[in-house]
């Protein structure tokens, strides 16, 4: 439910809209049709069938080519808050309140950093967005529509484990495809470099890291009763983390250490992972780093 994002388009580009359009000579909804807009030769970061903003086909079609016309860049990002959002209002955890309070706060983090936003990358856009699900997303939340399975099941780039562990995702945890292909999707854009180059050394400094935050993002705000999904989700968290300790990459995830001394069990010399991070964060990653 993200229908504001329709004002942006006709605030900014009125030239889109072609001149063969009918005018009626009194302005009725009906008479509107959706017109194929043309973006140029350059495809967009994200794909137009991926796009999630928006309530219904004309608000995410409007909403696409402002975001694209605008701000492209933070099009991953704001798709992400949008299908954490719209499987927010579908499963009907928690309250409508909290699911907006979650998706204002996350679309505005998206567009304050980082520093050297292009101009059309405004806050101004995001907070209308806001402003419209609150005054007008309590009929969309109590009408959850089902999951939308036609989405692609993406997966992320990376060993066949992983692979084929987070194509597990897509039938452990119904309801969530919206976010699932999402994040997987942003992972693809993270890794093929799809983004500005500048943003890679001082915002994206390791695609997997970004993919975990998004996955662990969703399902502690959403997931909370069905634990195949939660044991899916961490075992393909288990397996990213894996793929990046053999590829040289999130050193400060694991740090082996000689433990000194005696354990409980009477042994010495034996290796301990130290997570220099929460527990609820990484919990199950000990188990595993420990069985290599």
């Amino acid at each position: 439910m993200h229908i504001s994002f329709i004002l942006v388009l006709l605030l900014l580009s009125p030239h889109l809209i072609t001149a063969k359009l009918p005018f009626p000579g009194k302005a009725d909804r009906r008479d509107w049709t959706v017109y194929g807009i043309e973006f140029g030769t350059q495809e967009a970061v994200v794909n137009v069938d991926q796009w999630l903003c928006g309530s219904e086909f004309f608000t995410e079609k409007t909403a696409y080519a402002a975001m694209y016309l605008t701000c492209e860049e933070k099009m991953p990002e704001l798709n992400m808050c949008c299908a954490t959002h719209d499987s927010c209002y579908d499963n009907t955890i928690v309250s409508q309140q909290y699911c907006d309070e979650h998706f204002c706060n996350c679309i505005h983090n998206a567009m304050s950093r980082p520093s050297g936003l292009p101009s059309g990358c405004s806050t101004l856009f995001t907070n209308i967005a806001c402003t419209g699900v609150r005054a007008f997303g309590s009929k969309v939340f109590a009408n959850p529509k089902p999951d939308r399975t036609t989405l692609p099941a993406y997966h992320p780039a990376m060993n066949k484990t992983v692979h084929e562990e987070y194509d597990k995702l897509y039938g452990s945890c119904p309801g969530f495809r919206k976010p699932i292909t999402t994040c997987a999707y942003n992972h693809a854009v993270c890794h093929l470099q799809m983004l500005p180059e500048s943003r890679y050394a001082e915002s994206y400094p390791d695609c997997r890291d970004q993919l975990i935050e998004c996955v662990e993002t969703f399902s502690g705000l959403l997931i909370k009763e069905n634990e195949g999904c939660l044991r899916q989700i961490d075992v393909v968290v288990r397996a990213v983390k894996q793929d990046a300790k053999e590829s040289g990459l999130l050193e400060y995830l694991y740090e082996p250490e000689e433990a000194e001394g005696s354990t409980a069990g009477g042994t010495t010399g034996t290796t301990t992972i130290i997570i220099n991070s929460t527990i609820e964060e990484y919990d199950g990653i000990i188990e595993q780093l420990n069985n290599l």
